[in-house]
């Protein structure tokens, strides 16, 4: 499993600064991304899952994650959504959306809140991994 977040590419800041600092910014934000990653592949490494990180630069995120996944040849893109209601719920996100259009590879978008919808966690797990796996991992 890869766990990729994206963040602007150093040119991004340089209308407003110059190419030193902003190359510091995007150390900066890059160091967070990956403190973030580290952090998210710790708590899914302690389920028994084999987790590697990646920060991907891009000014698109959808096109930056897309691009990553056609070279490693993903077996599946998995992401969630802003989980958001009423009339941004009609909007499931610009990455979101990006990736539905364009991807090559079977796409899973999970609801943030799903944890709280009532259901047990193991009884969600079971339902978005297919039983032979979930059985496996038991």
């Amino acid at each position: 499993m890869v766990l990729a977040e994206v963040i602007a590419p150093s040119s991004a800041y340089w209308e407003w600064s110059s190419p030193a600092l902003a190359q510091a910014v995007v150390q900066d934000v890059q160091a967070a991304a990956t403190n973030y990653l580290r952090g998210k592949a710790s708590e899914l490494a302690q389920r028994g899952l084999n987790v590697h990180i990646v920060v991907l630069e891009g000014f698109n995120p959808a096109e930056a994650i897309l691009e990553y996944a056609a070279q490693g040849q993903a077996d599946l893109i998995a992401m969630s959504t802003h989980g958001r209601g009423g009339l941004a719920h009609a909007d499931m996100g610009r990455v979101a959306d990006g990736i539905v259009r364009h991807a090559r590879s079977p796409l899973l978008l999970v609801n943030p809140n799903a944890y709280n919808c009532g259901v047990a966690k193991e009884s969600y797990l079971k339902w978005i991994i297919p039983d032979e796996m979930y059985e496996i991992r038991q």
